[in-house]
């Protein structure tokens, strides 16, 4: 007689079954923290805010991104600075007052970013692209753009430019 399968112990299945399970939630980074789970791509694009179920003002789409690219922690915090920044001036920057404040939040991201990967590097420029993913973000920043037209900028922030 054959047998056309053994049985799996007891503790194999608790053990496969469990690791299903904390499949289905997102995933984890090398700090443990939880990383969202990749938003719906129709739901994330109806506002300039997107998804952002953690509260961390990164959309959940860029901390998956940046947490499933970058494995260095420092890697990772310098983009989510970069991306924190970002997210928070198409989201509050709405008037010239406003500017100054963000300039030097970008300020520092961008020189946190050249600190981390290097002064040629490209991290910045893609975490902005992967930011301004829809027409209402790009014309959003836009916007920015032109409140910052025609003010000069002094950088007034001291020490460590990664937070």
């Amino acid at each position: 007689m054959f047998k056309l399968f053994k049985p799996i112990p007891l503790i194999s299945t608790f053990l496969l079954l469990g690791s299903f399970l904390t499949g289905c939630g997102g995933s984890a980074d090398a700090n443990d923290s939880i990383i969202p789970p990749i938003p719906d791509v129709v739901e994330n694009s109806k506002t300039i805010a997107g998804i952002d179920i953690n509260n961390n003002q990164v959309r959940d789409d860029i901390e998956n991104y940046i947490y499933v690219s970058y494995s260095k922690e420092d890697e990772q915090k310098a983009l989510m600075q970069t991306a924190s920044v970002i997210q928070n001036a198409l989201i509050n920057v709405n008037t010239k007052e406003d500017i100054q404040s963000y300039y030097q939040e970008l300020s520092k991201a961008q020189s946190c970013s050249n600190q981390v990967f290097g002064e040629d590097s490209k991290e910045y420029s893609k975490i902005r692209a992967k930011t301004l993913s829809t027409m209402d973000r790009v014309e959003r920043d836009l916007n920015i753009s032109l409140l910052m037209s025609g003010e000069v900028f002094t950088d007034t922030w001291e020490g460590n430019p990664c937070e």
